[in-house]
């Protein structure tokens, strides 16, 4: 079959207006010269005949309201009927307007039709009396293209986990007494960790209802809690192998499973059902095929309250495992695109091979590499460096535990190396990335803007924000004052500035620096890479991997060390490797002291510390002072005490200079320090 649109005076238009003719009593009349205005306009869609170019299969017309497609009327011929050729009609309307948010129609709830709108990609969405005599009710049906729209791009930004509900445990949840786990779900608490959500699939089983009064209450239930459309039809295909797993039982389960399609389309966390027998079934393999986890409501609140003390960045998952990095090989070219397609943004696998194979083509100036976790693919990256800019043309992580954590040491890569490649700006090409990457753009500085290209400006050097918006400036960025608000504000605009634009550091911002000691095992373990390898340990993922770390220490001689602030690491120990310099600069994001189990239990998501250790640094009231930071950078050079003293004293040999807590250094000293640490840059 293909597709035309009719001359408004040839035999295909005149065939067009006799089958309408036939089809009057469902489709309603239309005068000919409506035909006729929109064969003009491009909107009258006719389905011919391959091998013959005048035998209709049937025709759609429609019109372009704003930026949908409203769906006047679509007929197919009798002799063509069970052909595809509806949803023919529809995939090529959707394939030549794809800017468009999405196709909607009116429907009688009586007419045929209503059990074939589901089966091409259209959703019941809301109900309303219809004009004629009888008043016979309308299903308004919706078709979405998966485009972001004002709520889809807040929740791409959500950072929070999905619950998506199967319809027995919405429908109790609305009704009039839900019992004690579904109660918990309704509190505020929940919504604040978790993301409650229904799939289109649910409009469908409300439509089944009997009591119209119940179905308009459930149809504005479930907006409140609709996730964003997936384009395409992606779910379908986790649906046929869903159904595949158990022939006998797919008829029964037929909703639950479409429910779950949608939720593994959708990158969900949990779905939420009350079926037993049904999680007994399929609890396997939601979890092989996407690290979806089928529980109960009672369970579901139990997970999302681990979730409410913990945090969706949690490297302590991927403890004990390997990571490494590689350039692209031939070998495993073949299986990325089913690794990383983002089936959630109607992402097709051979659209992202062709890409991927594009850029393996241009090797002489496209990195293509991958991020393996014990093995297996967990990252793609791929970017060139042209004229000041580094462009990434892929940026994905596959879904599974730790993938946030993965992400976030994806973006880090990407700012390192443009940075060292002497790019000062960074522009995202990937407009499919998944979820795991958009909720960390700002994290790693990334500005993601609506309607704009996501960028990142990896500044080198040191000095004041007026100095940096004038090196901004000369490239055409917004500036960080712009962006960051009133530099009034001090120590937290000077933060936010020396993560969004790092490595640069500022100066004159009020933004106080810490020199603080630390033993060579504890660097080694937290953030020293060249340590680690000088004194043999093996180079674990957590050195590379890591964006966040804690350090525990007694409250005591604390020498006023407070957050926002930065601090300089200086390894103690005079006679032991690596000892006795100052080997890198973090940023302090907050200190706090209360007794080591709690800031144990809080921060044991960051891995590395075990509860003797935390409680070995307490003090006689049990409390300890737990330091989190980030955005780690190893000095290109260390530098050494004698350095540190002459700075702080004039003399390299001073004895005054004692470190065995936290020191408040000024920023001349600072930028000193960073000259050394950092020749190139300063």
């Amino acid at each position: 079959m293909r597709f035309t649109t009719p001359a408004p005076d040839g035999k295909l238009f005149r065939r067009v207006l006799a089958l309408a003719r036939t089809a009057r009593d469902t489709v309603g009349f239309l005068p000919d010269s409506a035909f006729r205005d929109r064969a003009f306009g491009g909107t009258l869609l006719a389905c011919v005949a391959e091998d013959d170019g005048q035998e209709l299969l049937g025709y759609a017309l429609y019109d372009l309201p704003r930026d949908e497609i409203r769906l006047g009327q679509l007929v197919v011929a009798s002799r063509a009927r069970d052909g595809g050729v509806a949803r023919a009609l529809v995939d090529e309307i959707e394939a030549r307007h794809s800017p468009r948010r999405g196709i909607f129609l009116y429907c009688r709830n009586d007419f045929p039709a209503t059990e074939m709108w589901p089966r091409i990609g259209f959703v019941a969405r809301d109900e309303r009396a219809g004009r004629s005599f009888e008043g016979h009710p309308l299903t308004l049906w919706w078709r979405d293209f998966g485009h972001a729209n004002l709520f889809t791009s807040q929740a791409e930004v959500d950072a929070r986990p999905v619950a998506v509900l199967d319809a027995c445990v919405f429908f109790d949840l609305v009704g009039s007494n839900p019992n004690r786990a579904l109660q918990e779900l309704r509190s505020d608490w929940i919504t604040e960790h978790a993301q409650l959500g229904v799939t289109a699939h649910l409009y469908e089983e409300i439509r089944r209802g009997a009591d119209s009064v119940r179905r308009r209450q459930e149809r504005t239930a479930a907006r409140a809690l609709e996730l964003p459309g997936i384009a395409g039809s992606s779910w379908r295909a986790v649906l046929a192998q869903l159904k595949a797993m158990h022939p006998g039982a797919a008829e029964k389960d037929r909703d639950d499973l479409t429910h779950l399609a949608y939720a593994i389309a959708h990158q969900a966390t949990w779905m939420v059902t009350s079926d037993r027998s049904f999680r007994g079934r399929y609890a396997n393999a939601a979890l092989d095929m996407a690290s979806v986890k089928l529980v109960s409501p009672a369970e579901v609140v139990r997970e999302i309250d681990e979730v409410a003390r913990g945090d969706a960045y949690s490297p302590r998952d991927l403890a004990g495992t390997d990571m490494s990095r590689r350039e692209v090989d031939a070998g495993t070219l073949a299986g990325l695109a089913e690794r990383f397609v983002n089936h959630q943004r109607g992402e097709r696998i051979r659209d992202l091979r062709s890409r991927i194979d594009a850029a393996a083509a241009q090797a002489s100036h496209v990195r293509l590499q991958l991020v393996e976790v014990d093995s297996q693919p967990r990252g793609l990256l791929g970017f060139e460096h042209s004229r000041g800019t580094t462009f990434v043309r892929f940026v994905r992580v596959s879904r599974g535990v730790g993938d946030t954590t993965v992400a976030r040491h994806l973006l880090a890569m990407i700012r390192n190396e443009a940075a060292t490649s002497g790019s000062s700006r960074i522009v995202v090409q990937d407009t499919a990335v998944p979820t795991a990457i958009s909720r960390s753009y700002a994290d790693e500085g990334f500005f993601a803007e609506r309607g704009q290209p996501v960028e990142a400006y990896p500044i080198t050097g040191i000095g004041t924000l007026n100095d940096l918006d004038r090196r901004l400036a000369t490239i055409g960025a917004q500036t960080a004052t712009e962006r960051l608000g009133d530099p009034a504000t001090g120590a937290k605009v000077g933060a936010e500035a020396e993560i969004a634009y790092a490595p640069f550091r500022i100066l004159g911002m009020d933004f106080p620096t810490f020199v603080v000691p630390i033993k060579p095992a504890w660097a080694t373990a937290l953030f020293d890479s060249r340590l680690a390898e000088e004194q043999l340990f093996h180079r674990e993922w957590t050195l590379g991997l890591r964006r966040e770390l804690v350090y525990y220490r007694s409250p005591h001689a604390s020498g006023g060390i407070r957050a926002p602030a930065r601090i300089l690491w200086y390894v103690s120990g005079v006679d032991s490797p690596g000892g006795a310099e100052v080997r890198a600069v973090s940023q302090l994001r907050d200190v706090l002291v209360a007794p080591a189990e709690h800031l144990y239990r809080r921060f044991e998501r960051l891995g590395t510390y075990t509860l003797d250790q935390v409680v070995s640094r307490a003090d006689s009231k049990g409390r300890a002072m737990a330091l989190r930071f980030s955005h780690t950078h190893e000095f290109r050079r260390p530098v050494r005490l004698d350095e540190l003293r002459r700075i702080l004293t004039g003399d390299p040999k001073s004895r005054s200079v004692v470190l065995q807590s936290p020191r408040l250094i000024d920023e001349h000293t600072f930028a000193t320090i960073m000259g050394l640490g950092f020749p190139d840059d300063v």
